[in-house]
């Protein structure tokens, strides 16, 4: 039954995951994730996956930290969000070693890590990127634990990722290609030929 059930809510993870990496905002992005984490650390906490499951719910505790410390007007902002990013990171090695059972779990902590780098992003490039590295260790991770439709919700969230890149991020470094040489061919016009 549990099976059934994990298999159930990696379903219902695939779709939110998939849109997630889609918005153009940081901030949305970072609500799906919180989504797809919750829903995940129950999928592997019925699998018995539980260094997963403590990533996973780590992991959503952490996004919601730094998404309403995004949105506030807080002084000193990127400092706390410096001393979070360690905080979490020990945090998620000693939940690693606490919960280890064999390489899997090693495995588990890397994307732990990946996803700290990740969310406390400024630039939606950046965090696909490292989103899409950290797919790529959770499928293995999904093999491992047996969560079969988390390795459909991270193989079809990498291909998401990868068409977002190219949809969204392309098009912005090719925006501001356009805008650096529309600079330079200013620079080189004089005052006369205007």
């Amino acid at each position: 039954m549990n099976f059934m059930i994990a298999q159930c809510l990696g379903i219902i993870t695939t779709v939110v995951a998939l849109l997630s990496v889609q918005f153009k905002k940081v901030e949305s992005i970072l609500i799906g994730q919180i989504i797809s984490n919750v829903l995940v650390a129950l999928s592997f906490g019925l699998l018995g996956g539980l260094s997963g499951a403590w990533i996973c719910i780590l992991a959503a505790i952490q996004t919601l930290i730094i998404y309403f410390l995004d949105r506030s007007e807080t002084p000193k902002k990127e400092q706390k969000k410096a001393v979070l990013l360690v905080l979490f990171v020990i945090g998620y090695i000693v939940g690693t070693v606490i919960v280890y059972k064999g390489w899997g779990d090693i495995i588990a902590g890397i994307c732990a890590i990946l996803f700290v780098l990740a969310i406390v992003q400024t630039e939606s490039g950046k965090l696909r990127v490292i989103m899409m590295l950290n797919a790529l260790l959770w499928i293995i991770y999904d093999y491992k634990t047996r969560a079969y439709t988390n390795i459909l919700t991270h193989g079809l969230e990498l291909l998401s990722i990868l068409a977002a890149m190219i949809r969204l991020d392309r098009k912005a470094a090719d925006r501001g290609k356009d805008h650096l040489e529309g600079k330079s061919a200013d620079k080189g016009k004089s005052p006369s030929s205007e």
